[in-house]
C-alpha cells in the first residue's frame, strides 16, 4: 500500500523521493534509539557492571548496530519489492551476519573468512568485547586443553591457577583494530546502506 501511496504522489510531483527517505528515516529513528537503551539498560542493570563509560561504549555500539541493520534493511526493501522475497532476503542476510561475525569466526576456512569483514556484526562484537575486557577483567585457564597458549605453558600458573591476558582473547577472535576505527568502518557501511538504497529508489523504482 505504501509503495503504491509513494508512487503515485511522485507521479504527481508532490514530493522528491529525498523528502520521502529523509521522512521514513526520521520516523523510525526513535524505535531505532528507544529499543537498544532497554535493552542495554536491562543487562547491564542484571550483569552487576558499574562502570558508566562501559555502559555508554557498549550502548553506542548496539545504536551503531541498530541503525547498520535499518539501512542494510532499507537496502533489501528497494532492491527487492515483493515483501515475501524481500523477508526471505533478509533472513538470509542477518543470519549471514550472525555466522560471519561474532563467536563463530575463530576457525572458518580460509577461502570464507574474508567475508567477516564485510558484517557489521564483527566490528560491533570487537567494539563490545574490547570493551567488555577493558576494566582489568581477568578469566581463569583451565587445567587442561586450553585453548590459549598461554594456559598451557606452566611458568604462567601460580598457585595451581593462570589467567588468560586480554590480548590472547582479542587474538582468538582475529580482533585488532582499534575501537576508533571500527566505528569509523561502520559509518561508512551506515553510508553505504543508506546511499545505495537512495540510488536504487531514484534511479529505479520511478513511477
Amino acid at each position: 500500500m505504501q509503495q503504491l501511496i509513494i508512487s503515485r504522489e511522485r507521479e504527481r510531483g508532490t514530493y522528491h523521493i529525498s523528502a520521502f527517505y529523509l521522512a521514513r528515516l526520521t520516523a523510525e529513528m526513535p524505535l531505532a534509539i528507544i529499543k537498544p537503551i532497554g535493552s542495554v539498560t536491562i543487562v547491564f542493570a542484571m550483569a552487576g557492571v558499574q562502570s558508566v563509560a562501559a555502559f555508554f561504549i557498549h550502548l553506542g555500539a548496539v545504536l551503531l548496530g541498530a541503525f547498520n541493520a535499518q539501512s542494510m534493511g532499507s537496502l533489501l526493501t528497494a532492491c527487492i519489492l515483493p515483501i515475501d522475497r524481500c523477508m526471505i532476503a533478509s533472513m538470509i542476510a542477518f543470519l549471514a551476519q550472525l555466522l560471519l561475525g561474532g563467536f563463530y569466526v575463530q576457525r572458518m576456512p580460509v577461502w570464507i573468512s574474508w567475508c567477516r569483514y564485510l558484517c557489521p556484526s564483527t566490528y560491533i562484537f570487537a567494539i563490545m568485547l574490547g570493551n567488555d575486557l577493558a576494566d582489568g577483567r581477568t578469566f581463569l585457564c583451565k587445567t587442561e586443553n586450553s585453548a590459549f597458549h598461554h594456559c598451557t605453558q606452566t611458568g604462567n600458573w601460580s598457585n595451581g591457577t593462570a589467567f588468560i591476558p586480554r590480548q590472547d582473547i582479542l587474538d582468538i577472535y582475529n580482533i585488532h583494530l582499534p575501537d576508533w576505527a571500527s566505528v569509523l568502518v561502520l559509518l561508512l557501511f551506515l553510508i553505504f546502506f543508506h546511499t545505495s538504497a537512495y540510488i536504487v529508489l531514484r534511479t529505479f523504482r520511478k513511477p
